[in-house]
């Protein structure tokens, strides 16, 4: 799925699961992800897996696209972005969005959201498409 080369992006959970589900809402915007590096964040590696009765069907999908995309673990640069960005934009931004969105930051990469915090979040080298 994910190509070499061009743009990053880091997929929050919501932008996973609309791939994984061929949603509508990403078909303007795959052929430009396909031309460019996946991510996650192994907090939406996480919540993929842990959807309650998933099916076989749905669960092979969820491993297609964490095997097409770099899942993201928690070292000390992602670790202190995610608490800056949860101090300044407490309650508002629990701290698991902070994590994903500290991982876009971190990598340079552009955010796929669907969530309405996440799109309005503004943070110095944060980029956000909305879904």
């Amino acid at each position: 799925m994910s190509g070499p080369t061009g743009r990053k992006y880091v997929f929050d959970t919501c932008a996973a699961t609309f791939l994984i589900k061929e949603d509508r809402r990403m078909h303007d915007i795959l052929p430009d992800l396909n031309a460019g590096k996946w991510y996650a964040s192994v907090i939406t590696r996480m919540e993929l897996y842990a959807e309650p009765h998933m099916s076989a069907n749905k669960l092979e999908r969820v491993e297609r696209f964490l095997t097409d995309s770099t899942v993201v673990l928690l070292d000390k640069t992602v670790e202190d972005a995610a608490i800056a960005i949860r101090r300044d934009f407490r309650p508002k931004i629990l701290l698991p969005d902070c994590i994903v969105a500290a991982t876009a930051i971190v990598l340079g990469a552009t955010l796929l959201t669907d969530d309405d915090r996440l799109k309005k979040l503004v943070w110095p080298g944060y980029t956000v498409h909305p879904i």
